[in-house]
C-alpha cells in the first residue's frame, strides 16, 4: 500500500503520485485521438477576470481547509475578507464586460434551473467533502479496519453509483428531474440507516451489515451526479456553454472546501483528533445527520430543474 509504504518520509502524501501516470497517459492518448478544434471567430481572453478569479478563490479556499490545522488564526479571517473583497472587484469587473466576452456571463444567473442545479452542485460537493474525509477516519480509527479494507466499503459506493449512473441513462429522459430528486431520498434514508446502524451496533459494526445502506448511498450519489449538470446546462445558449461550465467545475470545488471547513466544525472539534475509537464513531454519528440534511435540501433545489430532461423552457 502506498499510504504505508512512507515513501522519502513523506507519510501518506505520495499517493497523489497515482494521478501522475494517469495524466501522462491522458496527454499521450489526447495528442492521438482528440482532433484539434478552433474557433472561426476567436475572443479576446479576459486575463483581468482570470486573475481576480482565481485570486478571490485561492483566498477564500485555502483558509476554510486549513483554517484548523493552523487553528483559526487572524489571517485566516483576513484571507477570506479579501477574497470576498475580491469576489466583489472581479463581478463589478464582469459587468462592465458583459459585451466583451467576459469570463462569467451574469446573466446565466437569471435562470431557474441554472441557479438551482449550480446550488445543488455546490452542496453535492459540501457533503462529499464532509462525508468521505470523515468516514475514512471514521473506518479506520472507529471500527479498526485497515486501510485495504476500508477501500472494501469505498467499492460497496462505487458499485452503487454505477447502478445510479445505469438507472439514469435509461429513466431521466422521461422522468426527468423526479430521477435525481428520488436520488436524494434515497440518499437521505440510507443515510439515516446507517446512522442507526453506527450508533447501536458501536465497534462491532461490520461491512457486510452496512452493505444495504452502503449500496444505497452509492446509488443516491449516481442517480444524483449524473444528471445534474445536464440538466441544469440544457437551457444554457451554445456561446455562454464554456462559461457555465466552468461555473459548475468551481461550484465543485468550493464546496469541497466548505466541505472541509464543515469538518472541522462537525468532526475534528468533537474528536480534537484524538484516535480513540469510541470519540470517533460518536463525532461520525453527527456528521451523517448533517450530511443527510444537505441531500434533503439539494432535494428541494432539485424543483427548481426542468421537469423533464428535454423540455428547456420547462
Amino acid at each position: 500500500m502506498v499510504t504505508q509504504a512512507d515513501l522519502f518520509g513523506l507519510s501518506w502524501r505520495p499517493v497523489f503520485l497515482i494521478n501522475v501516470p494517469i495524466g501522462l497517459a491522458v496527454l499521450v492518448l489526447g495528442r492521438k485521438f482528440v482532433t484539434e478544434s478552433t474557433a472561426r471567430q476567436p475572443e479576446r481572453l479576459d486575463v483581468t477576470g482570470m486573475l481576480l478569479s482565481a485570486s478571490a478563490v485561492l483566498l477564500i479556499v485555502f483558509p476554510l481547509t486549513g483554517g484548523h490545522t493552523h487553528h483559526w488564526p487572524l489571517w485566516c479571517f483576513a484571507m477570506l475578507a479579501g477574497g470576498l473583497l475580491l469576489l466583489g472587484v472581479f463581478l463589478r469587473h464582469q459587468r462592465r464586460r458583459k459585451n466583451d466576452a467576459p469570463l462569467v456571463v451574469l446573466s446565466l444567473f437569471r435562470g431557474k434551473a441554472f441557479s438551482g442545479g449550480l446550488l445543488a452542485q455546490l452542496l453535492l460537493g459540501l457533503l462529499s467533502g464532509t462525508f468521505f474525509t470523515t468516514w475514512t477516519l471514521y473506518l479506520q480509527r472507529g471500527l479498526g479496519l485497515t486501510p485495504l479494507q476500508a477501500a472494501g466499503a469505498f467499492v460497496l459506493i462505487a458499485l452503487g453509483e454505477l447502478a445510479g449512473a445505469v438507472i439514469v441513462m435509461k429513466t431521466v429522459g422521461r422522468l426527468g428531474r423526479r430521477v435525481p430528486q428520488t436520488g436524494a431520498l434515497i440518499a437521505v434514508a440510507a443515510m439515516v440507516v446507517y446512522g442507526v446502524q453506527v450508533s447501536t451496533r458501536q465497534a462491532d459494526l461490520t461491512l457486510l451489515a452496512t452493505a444495504v445502506p452502503l449500496l444505497l448511498l452509492g446509488l443516491g450519489f449516481g442517480t444524483i451526479a449524473a444528471p445534474i449538470a445536464d440538466m441544469s446546462l440544457a437551457g444554457v445558449p451554445h456561446e455562454h456553454a464554456g462559461s457555465a461550465s466552468g461555473l459548475f467545475n468551481t461550484s465543485t470545488q468550493l464546496g469541497i472546501a466548505f466541505g472541509a471547513a464543515l469538518t472541522a466544525v462537525v468532526f475534528f472539534a468533537a474528536t480534537g483528533g484524538s484516535p480513540d475509537g469510541a470519540v470517533n464513531r460518536a463525532a461520525f454519528t453527527g456528521v451523517l445527520w448533517w450530511v443527510g440534511g444537505a441531500f434533503a435540501a439539494m432535494w428541494a433545489l432539485m424543483f427548481l430543474l426542468p421537469r423533464h430532461a428535454d423540455n428547456r423552457a420547462d
